[in-house]
């Protein structure tokens, strides 16, 4: 999952590969370059950035057996 964090609290904006949040210039990217032998990738992708994307980001990871 990635958050956006901020003075007033935090805000989910993705599980998965699915986006929470209805802005479209966010767009979350997963990468297994050697098919999850290693540990795997997590990127968010903020097109057009604008002021009021300044803020802490989180990804949170919880690994399936």
């Amino acid at each position: 999952m990635w958050y956006k964090i901020t003075n007033l609290g935090q805000s989910s904006l993705s599980v998965d590969n699915y986006l929470i949040t209805k802005d479209s210039r966010l767009s979350v990217a997963y990468y297994s370059f050697d098919h999850g032998l290693s540990p795997a990738k997590w990127d968010l992708h903020i097109t057009d950035l604008r002021l009021s994307d300044a803020a802490r980001y989180q990804c949170h990871v919880i690994q399936k057996d």
